[in-house]
């Protein structure tokens, strides 16, 4: 588990969906940041997940996004690279956040109604108290 995992907070603005997805990371005393993500809303998007690609281009990152909030479970198996995964409640609480090796076979579970997957590195935040902001990615309603 990375050590930032219970200073993240995930803000969600429900906005109606634009073409531009993509989630503001903003910790105190650095520049906030921007990932731009590709949904996966439908069941085989989000058991997919990264596989099949050898990479993530700078700044990019997938949010898998859930009809419903529940225990939530993400391996890393088959995915050609490392990542981090952050778990987050509709709410907005993070609830876990994991950095997975290369083929990583590991089950890692949590609640959550979202979850961030980027390339190892992207959200190196460990230690500081930050907040995740979605723009233009609404959740459905519960």
């Amino acid at each position: 588990m990375l050590p930032s995992a219970r200073h993240l907070v995930l803000v969600g603005a429900l906005a109606a969906c634009g073409d531009d997805p993509r989630v503001r990371l903003r910790c105190p005393g650095v520049e906030p940041r921007t990932v731009h993500v590709e949904l996966a809303r439908t069941a085989e998007a989000r058991r997919m997940g990264l596989r099949g690609r050898s990479g993530l281009p700078a700044g990019t990152g997938l949010l898998l996004v859930f009809p419903i909030e529940g225990d939530v479970c993400i391996t890393a198996e088959g995915v050609a690279f490392a990542t981090e995964v952050l778990f987050a409640r509709a709410r907005g609480e993070v609830t876990a956040a994991e950095r997975f090796a290369a083929d990583d076979a590991r089950v890692v579970c949590a609640p959550a109604r979202v979850v961030l997957e980027v390339e190892a590195g992207a959200l190196d935040a460990e230690g500081i108290e930050c907040t995740l902001e979605l723009v233009d990615v609404p959740l459905p309603p519960l």
